[in-house]
C-alpha cells in the first residue's frame, strides 16, 4: 500500500474539509519571517537504483546489505550516505526475505526454491561469501535473533530454535508450536512473542526447552516487528485498530497493556533507537515518535516511502529498501520539532499557481481566483474568490489572469479585493492558461500556441503575435522564453515578440519545468517513478541534456536560489541543492506527516512556501536559499571545465557517456579504475565537431573482457580542458 493512493489518503483524513489546521508547535527561534534550514531535520540524504527487486535490508556502522526476490545479496558502502556505493554481491538462487544481521553474518529466510535459512558472511563487505544453510522443508516465514540462537518461524506454525554460532553447521535444538507473527529478544533470557491472538513471554534460559512464563489476550491482528520501548515495556504494532500498544513486562509472569498511541495509519514495524521510535506504516511512510515519556508519545515527523519493508539503522541514517531503490535518510535531526504549518482546506479541487503581494497570496485553483490573507501564516484566511479559474502572473500592482474567456487585468489598489480593470477576450484558451510577465511583455501558453501581449499600457494589454506551438508549460528566465511540449524543450526569443523565433530545441519528454542560472530542470514523474532531466541552456542554440536521473518522483518544479523544489504527491515537497546541476543533492523535505493532501505545486512566495494540493493549500516558512552566483555569460560554457555525464548510473552493462565539445578539436575519452589504471580507451585523439556527442561503454576493458562491479572514472580531455565523471558498474 502506498501514500500514492489518493483514495486511501482521503478516506483517512483526520481534518475536516474547510478546517484550518495548525499542525505542530513552531520551532524555537524560528519566526514566520525567517527562513528555515530544512536540512537540519530528518530528510532523504541519498538514493541508489539497483537492478534487484529488494525485499529487505540490514545495516552495520558503514554498510547496508540488501536481499532480493531472485536470491541476490548485495553489499553497499554508506560511508558517504549522499552517494551510496554498490560493492558486490552474490546470488543464492532463491527468494530471500526478512534478513537479520548478527555481527558479520547475515541470515535470511526463504519459503521458495530452496526453503530454509541461508547465511552470508559479510565480514569483507566488498566480497560477501556464502556461509551455510539450514533446510526447512515447510519454508520460513521469518527469522529472529536471540544471542547465538536463531528463532526460525516456519510457515506451518512451528518455531525452530537453532544453534547458529557456526553458520556452516546450524543445528535445530528443539521445535515447538507457536504461531508467532513477531519474536523479540530482551537481550537476556526472555523472548517476547506476538501471535494472532496473544502476547506471550517465553523463558529461554534453557534453549532446548523454552517455557511459557506469561501472556495476555490481545485484539487487532499483529503485523510486523516489535521493539523495546524501554527495559520494561514492549512497543507492539497492531492492524485494524490504528494503534501501537505498550506492554508492561516488568513481571514476565503477568504482562499487561499499560498504554499506547494511535498513529496516522496502520503500524507495521517498530524500530527503536534510544527514545526514538521509527514506525513503518502500511502507507509506506515511516513516522518518528519520541517515546521518552510513554504516557505522552510525541510525533516528530515522517519520512516518505512506498513500501512497508522493515528499515535498518546505519549510524545516524535510516536505510530503506523499496522495489529496486535503496533510500538513505539522514535522521540526525529526527528529534527536532518541525516548524509550524498553516493550512486551509476546501475539501476537493486542485490549486495550480500562486503570486504574492504583501500579506496577500493570489491562488489559481479549481474554486477560482482566491485571495488568501497570510499576515498570520499559521492561520491563513480566505478573503474572497473570483469564480473563474485562471493562471496568474503579478506585475507591480496588476494581476494578470489567463482563463477560458481570455485575459483579465485586475487592479490591486485594495490587495484584499482585486478589481477587474479590463478583459481581452480570446478564443480557445484553456481553463487556466499559463502566463508569464517580463517587463512590458506578457507571454501566455494557450491550447496550440504561445502568444505575446504588449503591457506598455498595463490596463489594456495588446496582442502582438506569437507562434504555433502546443506546450504544457513555459517560463521566462535569463531574457529567454522556455516552452515545454510533450516531446521537447523549445527556447524562444522574446526579443522578437511578433514571431517568437525558436533559438534552439532539445528532445526531452518533460511535464514540469524550472529554469535558472543557465540550466533547465524538467521532470516527467509518474505515480511511482519518473526522471529528472537537467539541460544546459547557456548556449540557447545548442541546449544539451547533461543529466537524466531516474526514479525521481517530482512534479511542480520551481527554483529558489539554488534550491529546486519538487512536489511528491502524498509525500510532500522535496528540496534539492542544485548548486552543481550535474550532482543534485537532497537538501531537505517540506513534509513531516502533515495531512496536506496530494501536493501538486510548490513555490516560494516571499518568506513562505506555498504548497498547492488537491484539497487545499499549506504555508510553511521558506527554506534558506543556497547562495547563487551571477548567471554566466552566453559563452561561459567555453571557459569552464568540460562536463560529461553517464546514464544510467549505476549501470549494467551499458552506459551512455554524453559531453559537449566547445569547438572543433581532437578529443580523448578514457576510463580508469579507482587505482588510476587505464582500463578502456573510448576515443583517442579523434577530431570532433563542436556540439554534443555520445559514446557508449559496455563495461569492458581494452582486452574485451567484462570488468567487475565497482567505481570507475570516465575522463574527457579536449586540449587543456578536462572533465571527469564517476561511473558505478553493478553486475
Amino acid at each position: 500500500m502506498s501514500l500514492l493512493d489518493r483514495s486511501m489518503h482521503r478516506t483517512r483524513r483526520r481534518f475536516a474539509a474547510a478546517a484550518l489546521v495548525l499542525a505542530l508547535t513552531a520551532l524555537d527561534g524560528v519566526a514566520s519571517a525567517q527562513c528555515v534550514d530544512y536540512g537540519q531535520f530528518a530528510h532523504l540524504a541519498g538514493s541508489l537504483d539497483l537492478p534487484i527487486d529488494l525485499t529487505g535490508v540490514v545495516a552495520d556502522t558503514h554498510h547496508a546489505y540488501t536481499v532480493g526476490a531472485t536470491g541476490d545479496v548485495a553489499a553497499l558502502d554508506l560511508s558517504d550516505p549522499t552517494h551510496p556505493l554498490p560493492l558486490t554481491g552474490l546470488n543464492l538462487g532463491t527468494r530471500l526475505e526478512h534478513p537479520v544481521l548478527r555481527g558479520s553474518i547475515l541470515f535470511a529466510g526463504s519459503r521458495h526454491a530452496l526453503p530454509g535459512v541461508h547465511a552470508v558472511d559479510v565480514s569483507t563487505p566488498a566480497s560477501p561469501q556464502f556461509a551455510g544453510s539450514l533446510a526447512v522443508a515447510a519454508g520460513v516465514s521469518f527469522v529472529a535473533l536471540h544471542g547465538d540462537l536463531l528463532l526460525v518461524k516456519r510457515t506451518t506454525g512451528m518455531v525452530d530454535v537453532v544453534e547458529a554460532a557456526d553458520p556452516a553447521a546450524m543445528t535445530v535444538l528443539t521445535s515447538f508450536a507457536l504461531n508467532a507473527v513477531s519474536l523479540l529478544s530482551d537481550g537476556g533470557d526472555l523472548v517476547y512473542a506476538r501471535t494472532t491472538t496473544h502476547f506471550q513471554v517465553w523463558d529461554f534460559s534453557d534453549p532446548a526447552a523454552p517455557a511459557l512464563r506469561g501472556g495476555i489476550a490481545m485484539g487487532g491482528a499483529p503485523v510486523g516487528r516489535m521493539g523495546l520501548a524501554d527495559t520494561t515495556h514492549v512497543a507492539a504494532p497492531a492492524s485494524g485498530s490504528y494503534r501501537v500498544d505498550f506492554i508492561d513486562v516488568s513481571d514476565p509472569d503477568a504482562p499487561f497493556v499499560s498504554g499506547g498511541f494511535a498513529p496516522r495509519y496502520t503500524p507495521i514495524h517498530v524500530l527503536m533507537a534510544g527514545d526514538l521510535a521509527y514506525l513503518t506504516l502500511d502507507s509506506g511512510a515511516v513516522d518518528v515518535y519520541d517515546l521518552g515519556d510513554l504516557a505522552a508519545p510525541v510525533f516528530l515527523g515522517s519520512l516518505p516511502g512506498g513500501r512497508n519493508h522493515a528499515p535498518a539503522l546505519c549510524g545516524q541514517h535510516l536505510v530503506r529498501a523499496e522495489d529496486g531503490i535503496l533510500r538513505v535518510f539522514d535522521v540526525a535531526g529526527a528529534h527536532l520539532t518541525y516548524p509550524a504549518v498553516g493550512s486551509y482546506y476546501w475539501g476537493s479541487g486542485f490549486s495550480y499557481d500562486a503570486e504574492r503581494l504583501g500579506d496577500h497570496v493570489y491562488l489559481s485553483s479549481d474554486l477560482g481566483l482566491q485571495v488568501i490573507d497570510v499576515s498570520d501564516p499559521a492561520a491563513p484566511l480566505d478573503l474572497s474568490a473570483v469564480t473563474i479559474r485562471a493562471g496568474v502572473a503579478l506585475s507591480g500592482d496588476r494581476l494578470y489572469a489567463g482563463h477560458s474567456n481570455g485575459l483579465t487585468v485586475y487592479g490591486l489598489a485594495d490587495p484584499a479585493a482585486p478589481a477587474a480593470l479590463a478583459n481581452l477576450p480570446m478564443a480557445w484558451w484553456p481553463p487556466e492558461a499559463e502566463v508569464e510577465v517580463v517587463g512590458d511583455l506578457l507571454v501566455a501558453a494557450i491550447r496550440d500556441s504561445v502568444v505575446t501581449f504588449d503591457l506598455s499600457d498595463p490596463d489594456h494589454p495588446q496582442r502582438i503575435g506569437g507562434r504555433a506551438l502546443q506546450v504544457r508549460t513555459l517560463e521566462i528566465a535569463d531574457g529567454l522564453c522556455f516552452a515545454l511540449s510533450d516531446t521537447a524543450l523549445h527556447i524562444l526569443d522574446p526579443g522578437d515578440p511578433v514571431n517568437l523565433p525558436q533559438l534552439g530545441r532539445v528532445a526531452v519528454p518533460g511535464r514540469d519545468l524550472a529554469v535558472g542560472n543557465g540550466y533547465a530542470f524538467l521532470s516527467n514523474a509518474t505515480l511511482a517513478s519518473g526522471t529528472l532531466w537537467v539541460v544546459d541552456v547557456h548556449d540557447p542554440a545548442h541546449p544539451a541534456i547533461v543529466l537524466a536521473r531516474g526514479n525521481q518522483f517530482l512534479n511542480g518544479l520551481s527554483l529558489h536560489g539554488n534550491l529546486l523544489l519538487g512536489t511528491q504527491g502524498g509525500w510532500g515537497v522535496q528540496l534539492l541543492d542544485v548548486s552543481d546541476p550535474l550532482e543534485p543533492v537532497f537538501a531537505g523535505h517540506l513534509y513531516h506527516g502533515y495531512d496536506v493532501g496530494w501536493a501538486y505545486r510548490a513555490r516560494v512566495v516571499g518568506d513562505l512556501v506555498w504548497v498547492g494540493s488537491d484539497e487545499g493549500v499549506a504555508f510553511l516558512p521558506a527554506p534558506c536559499a543556497v547562495s547563487t552566483t551571477a548567471a554566466p555569460e552566453r559563452d561561459a560554457p567555453y571557459r569552464r571545465d568540460l562536463v560529461l555525464t553517464g546514464y544510467p548510473n549505476p549501470f549494467n552493462p551499458r552506459v551512455d557517456i554524453r559531453f559537449n565539445v566547445p569547438q572543433r578539436a581532437p578529443a580523448e575519452v578514457a576510463v580508469f579504475d579507482v587505482s588510476g589504471r587505464l582500463v578502456k580507451t573510448l576515443l583517442s585523439g579523434r577530431q570532433l565537431d563542436a556540439g554534443p556527442h555520445v559514446l557508449t561503454w559496455l563495461g569492458d576493458g581494452d582486452d574485451g573482457r567484462s570488468l567487475p562491479s565497482g567505481t570507475y572514472l570516465a575522463r574527457l580531455r579536449v586540449g587543456e580542458r578536462v572533465g571527469t565523471r564517476k561511473l558505478s558498474l553493478v553486475r
